[in-house]
């Protein structure tokens, strides 16, 4: 069993380089996307394979999908495809703005509604009660253990946190790293690192759940 940890912090709770480091992935991820690269160097030759990938899996589109046919005609493709790479041009330059202060990552990931399916995908985030919740995609302990919480259920107090990952059945499913080196279950050491990584976001403002 290889179950993740997941971490959601709120966005307005991020700090400054952990922000930094959302934005370059986001913009890297996003800006990588085959149909966005190709389009900036030959726009006739994304729309191209663009039309040649919908006509090919066209079956596929409209019976598991669920796409209307109408949907899939050259015009509509083609302001479909337009519409993604303008998409893309705005977010990742509004997170270029964040990187450089002049807008906040919940402003921007509202502004765009990254959690909903539009095409722009990074970072995960979900909106929940008002409050931007963001994946950091990154562990810093793996509990290979898998939970019902969610992100609205998840621990959100380092407390609550610490006191679950003592449990003695836990030990032997949770690892975690010291300078590169692995570790299995609790100790003094990985206690304080836990305090000092969620205390930079703190109780309320993150969210830890397994699976």
């Amino acid at each position: 069993m290889s179950a993740w940890t997941w971490t959601f912090v709120k966005a307005t709770s991020i700090p400054k380089d952990i922000v930094n480091n959302i934005c370059d992935n986001s913009i890297k991820n996003e800006t990588n996307i085959w149909y966005y690269k190709k389009w900036q160097t030959n726009p006739q030759t994304a729309l191209k394979e663009w039309f040649k990938m919908h006509d090919e899996e066209r079956d596929y589109f409209i019976e598991e999908l669920g796409v209307s046919p109408d949907k899939l005609t050259h015009e509509s493709l083609e302001n479909e495809l337009k519409k993604y790479i303008k998409d893309i041009k705005e977010y990742s330059d509004d997170l270029s703005l964040v990187k450089e202060g002049k807008l906040t990552l919940d402003e921007c990931l509202r502004k765009h509604k990254i959690w909903e399916d539009k095409g722009l995908g990074h970072p995960l985030c979900y909106n929940i009660d008002d409050d931007v919740w963001v994946n950091l995609p990154y562990e810093i302990f793996r509990l290979r253990e898998y939970s019902d919480m969610t992100v609205s259920n998840g621990l959100k107090t380092i407390d609550d946190l610490i006191k679950y990952l003592s449990e003695p059945n836990r030990q032997h499913n949770l690892i975690w790293w010291e300078n590169n080196n692995m570790k299995e279950g609790m100790f003094p050491e990985f206690e304080a690192r836990l305090k000092e990584y969620y205390g930079q976001f703190g109780d309320g403002n993150f969210s830890v759940h397994f699976g």
